[in-house]
């Protein structure tokens, strides 16, 4: 899903457009708001472990398969039951592996 900021940007020119008669291209304008997606993606200080595994918007937005659920979400935000997250918030002593033992469990890890 696009970011609201973006789309309100999209929006806004698409109604600056029709006010002074100007064609609206919905193709490229969409195409030119994932462009400063893929820019504000790419420069962001935060979700480097998503960007990582997604590094390109366009790419993950045309792709013919695969659903966002709760499992995927864990692994993209590295936020769930991982051990290292789980010790962070008090729910878990160790962030251990249950399953291998290795001494940190996290999305990489998993």
């Amino acid at each position: 899903m696009v970011p609201a900021h973006l789309l309100a940007m999209e929006q806004q020119k698409r109604y600056i457009n029709r006010c002074e008669g100007i064609e609206f291209n919905e193709a490229e304008e969409r195409n030119a708001t994932i462009r400063k997606w893929q820019e504000e993606w790419k420069n962001s200080d935060k979700g480097k472990w998503t960007v990582r595994l997604i590094p390109d918007i366009k790419h993950w937005l045309l792709r013919k398969y695969g659903n966002c659920d709760f499992h995927l979400t864990q692994m993209l935000t590295g936020h769930g039951c991982f051990g290292q997250y789980l010790t962070k918030y008090k729910k878990r002593q160790s962030p251990e592996c249950v399953d291998c033992g290795s001494a940190e469990d996290n999305a990489e890890h998993t």
